[in-house]
């Protein structure tokens, strides 16, 4: 029978993996402490399996992942940002999709976007001008949850600059 070959891990995979090394190293966390507190809250990982993530053997599911986050302390974010990273430092979402470490914090927290070719991914809130909105009637918003587009609608309006309409000049009809 065939071996089943295994992909490496991409650019998030390897700073997931990074990250929890160093924090579960930073609170002085042992592998049985760790798989411990990842049994009592129902999603187990033997010893074997934290050392095989830490090492890169073993990948980690979204459900693994939120597990480790709670078990560790720390939000998601925490685990998909390398700590060390400031605002402006490089991160790579996928091998082809790059941006600074500020805005992809921000877009794994749900308060912005990662722009593609829609503009500068410095951007501080990483959206594409309103113009595109209106542009596209099927635009970002229309998959998030109510509550969630209505926020970002909120902050596009308070965002566009409002200038007071000039009453029109001439055209009186006073004869």
């Amino acid at each position: 029978m065939a071996e089943k070959q295994k992909s490496s891990l991409g650019p998030a995979g390897e700073t997931l993996r990074q990250n929890i090394k160093r924090i579960r190293e930073g609170q002085r966390i042992t592998y049985v402490e760790l798989s411990e507190r990842l049994e009592s809250i129902g999603r187990p990982i033997p010893v074997l399996g934290l050392r095989r993530v830490e090492r890169g053997e073993r990948r980690v599911d979204v459900d693994d992942l939120f597990a480790l986050a709670y078990a560790l302390g720390v939000p998601p974010v925490d685990l998909l940002v390398p700590g060390d990273l400031v605002s402006n430092d490089s991160y790579s979402v996928t091998p082809e999709v790059h941006t600074y470490a500020g805005p992809a914090r921000a877009w794994i927290r749900g308060d912005a976007y990662i722009p593609d070719h829609l503009g500068d991914p410095r951007d501080p809130f990483g959206l594409p001008a309103p113009t595109a909105w209106e542009a596209d009637p099927n635009g970002m918003v229309r998959w998030m949850a109510r509550g969630r587009s209505d926020q970002v609608l909120q902050w596009l309006m308070e965002s566009i600059p409002m200038e007071p309409l000039e009453p029109e000049q001439g055209g009186d009809d006073q004869t």
